[in-house]
């Protein structure tokens, strides 16, 4: 059962998320690569995956947040709850400028993925 804290932060988080994608710009923010941030040329070709992250991700619905792996911040989005992607499990996109971002990120990924686990692993060993 989620508490009222934890929702409290959930919607703080959201309000600050929505400002700072605001501040920022939804144009400038599609246009940057979630690995490197360097500026995807509209007409480049970009390469994108689809992160499969182990908490509900519908509060951030249509926003661009950032998630730290090993020191090295990822910007990934989360695609609109009535949005093909959505309908097709693709919650979240990762838009990538080159083949050696999306590898890298994809290791980033996997290697969080792996510590989740491992972590889940000892927590319920320890039960």
């Amino acid at each position: 059962m989620v508490k009222k804290n934890e929702i409290d932060v959930i919607k703080k988080s959201v309000q600050e998320l929505r400002k700072a994608n605001d501040r920022i710009g939804i144009e400038t923010l599609k246009h940057r690569c979630g690995y490197c941030n360097n500026f995807m040329d509209e007409n480049a070709p970009t390469d994108m995956i689809f992160p499969i992250l182990d908490w509900d991700v519908s509060p951030w619905a249509g926003l661009f947040f950032p998630m730290t792996i090993d020191g090295v911040t990822l910007t990934a989005f989360v695609a609109l709850k009535n949005s093909d992607a959505w309908k097709e499990g693709h919650k979240v996109i990762m838009l990538l400028c080159s083949e050696e971002c999306k590898e890298k990120a994809m290791e980033l990924i996997k290697k969080q993925v792996e510590m989740n686990n491992s972590f889940y692993k000892n927590v319920e060993e320890l039960k």
